[in-house]
């Protein structure tokens, strides 16, 4: 059974609670706008923030004694919030333009069909 958090715990319980929210917000936010943007220093520094979500999660478990399944649940949990991100922007660009994603998530040019059709459109006017 898990056991209540003691009070001396209950101030890291409290602000490792607000960290994995800002810190995983900051995560998404800079994965997305530096794969907007196609800027690699935003890249480094979501991952940056998912280093800091992941130890902010760690010191979460351990100040509400999250040990066996839970703590494995943990572990899982993050895994799946770093993969998520990457995830949904393949299947965004992929979507949203029509074509094929390469392996660093940019769009394949040549398969897109919106670019097929403005080209073709454009010759016709």
């Amino acid at each position: 059974m898990i056991e209540p958090v003691e009070l001396k715990d209950f101030f890291v319980a409290f602000f490792s609670a607000a960290m994995v929210i800002v810190f995983g917000a900051l995560y998404a936010m800079l994965f997305a706008w530096s794969r907007i943007r196609q800027i690699p220093l935003l890249m480094t520094l979501a991952y940056g923030s998912y280093a800091i979500l992941a130890l902010s999660v760690f010191f979460l478990a351990n100040a509400t004694n999250l040990n066996g399944y839970w703590q494995s649940l943990v572990y899982v949990m993050l895994l799946g919030y770093l993969l998520a991100p990457q995830g949904i922007w393949y299947l965004c660009v992929a979507t949203h333009q029509g074509g094929e994603v390469d392996d660093r998530g940019d769009l394949n040019e040549r398969t897109s069909g919106h670019q097929i059709n403005n080209a073709r459109h454009t010759e016709e006017l």
